[in-house]
């Protein structure tokens, strides 16, 4: 989920994401291909992340962001998306090359 250009996730306080207190770095990745297609796409958001401790805030996001493992998802973090690295991956003639981009963040 995106907040205010922030990544807002859940996840539980066994990885090491879910046990960042401070603001530490990280990177996190998304992506998604479509396997008949072939089309895709992958997203990398670096910057700190924070865990998410206002109670009311967490309750709004532990509403919304739904896990889709059957596991305890306890923890929510916040990550500030610094820079924005990502490509597409297009179909095409054998030998096609991704297209690239590199988006980085000015906070102000």
């Amino acid at each position: 989920m995106e907040a205010n250009g922030d990544i807002v996730i859940r996840t539980h306080r066994a990885t090491l994401l879910g046990r960042a207190a401070g603001s530490e770095v990280v990177a996190y990745e998304a992506d998604d291909l479509d396997p008949a297609a072939r089309p895709g796409w992958s997203v990398v958001v670096t910057g700190a992340a924070t865990a998410v401790s206002d109670p009311s805030e967490l309750a709004r996001y532990r509403t919304q962001l739904t896990p889709w493992v059957d596991t305890e998802m306890e923890r929510v973090v916040r990550i500030q998306a610094d820079v924005v690295t990502g490509y597409r991956l297009v179909s095409g003639e054998p030998g096609s090359r991704p297209v690239t981009g590199r988006c980085p963040r000015t906070r102000g």
